[in-house]
């Protein structure tokens, strides 16, 4: 099942990459925006860790997130990501998810060390849930979205405060299992 995930994560991101080769330099174009001066090549890498909070399980586990990214201009990127969203326990069964995304970010400068973002992509899900009489898992593709802000601290590297929910529904032992995961995370963003 990972590697049907994986699969997912890369279709997906072929798919955006073919849309963003196409629409982002018209999108790119018509908005209009000043740089200052040491922006660099655009591209950024990034890290976040935080606290994932299963509504299903009721139970919370430590997270933890890879991103990469394009700025297309200073209010749109493309970002993709691996994100590991921790073990929880709930009636002796443990759950675990993983996910594969790639967002289109909405960013707006509030001033020039503080900005808002939005976001919303498509996540590539594979949860495994074991219990002592069985071992299941699912994969699939499910929409995710997110903000917050980043605090810039120098002129390539940021402090990212973010909150983003994952839905995972899958089908476990031939039962829904439909479970709906937001992460609280901080993080660092670095322009390269």
């Amino acid at each position: 099942m990972k590697r049907a995930t994986i699969l997912t994560g890369a279709a997906a991101m072929l798919c955006f990459s073919a849309i963003g080769d196409s629409m982002a330099g018209d999108i790119a174009s018509d908005i209009t925006v000043t740089r200052s001066g040491n922006q660099g090549s655009g591209l950024y890498l990034g890290a976040r860790a935080g606290i994932a909070n299963y509504d299903e399980a009721d139970d919370s586990d430590a997270g933890f997130d890879l991103f990469a990214g394009i700025n297309l201009n200073e209010v749109l990127s493309i970002e993709a990501g691996w994100t590991d969203l921790g073990e929880v326990s709930n009636n002796g069964a443990n759950s675990e998810v993983t996910v594969l995304h790639v967002d289109i970010v909405g960013n707006m400068g509030l001033r020039s060390d503080l900005s808002l973002y939005g976001k919303i992509g498509l996540a590539g899900w594979d949860l495994d849930v074991k219990t002592n009489a069985f071992s299941d898992s699912d994969s699939g593709v499910d929409l995710t979205f997110g903000f917050g802000v980043d605090y810039n601290i120098t002129g390539r590297s940021s402090v990212r405060f973010g909150l983003d929910f994952y839905s995972a529904d899958a089908e476990i032992q031939g039962a829904d299992y439909n479970e709906d995961i937001m992460m609280f995370s901080v993080g660092a963003k670095f322009g390269l």
